[in-house]
């Protein structure tokens, strides 16, 4: 747990932009995303959300678990995405999908 304040709330906004920059809807059509980019934008958003709660709660033993399953499964899921080698996985709006 972070103890100085300014630095909490910081964090806080990073994380919450971070996350709703992920969760809310592109400009493109909802029929145009996929199932595998929506699944991507859900644990981004998750996991934001329990970064937030480190942030500002001390490790009560009954929120690790859920965050350990909660981040294991994302990892798991970003992992088996990028060995999928579509080449449309999730990245950062500012970086082009490369051209084939």
């Amino acid at each position: 747990m972070i103890t100085a304040l300014a630095a909490r709330w910081v964090l806080t906004a990073v994380f919450a932009a971070a996350g709703l920059t992920a969760t809310l809807p592109s400009r493109a059509p909802a029929e145009s995303a996929q199932l595998a980019e929506r699944v991507s934008a859900v644990f981004c958003g998750a996991m934001c959300a329990a970064l937030i709660a480190m942030i500002w709660r001390s490790e009560p033993a009954a929120a690790t678990w859920p965050q350990a399953a909660l981040f294991g499964c994302a990892a798991l899921w970003f992992g088996l995405t990028s060995l999928a080698g579509s080449g449309r996985g999730w990245r950062p709006a500012c970086l082009p999908y490369p051209t084939r």
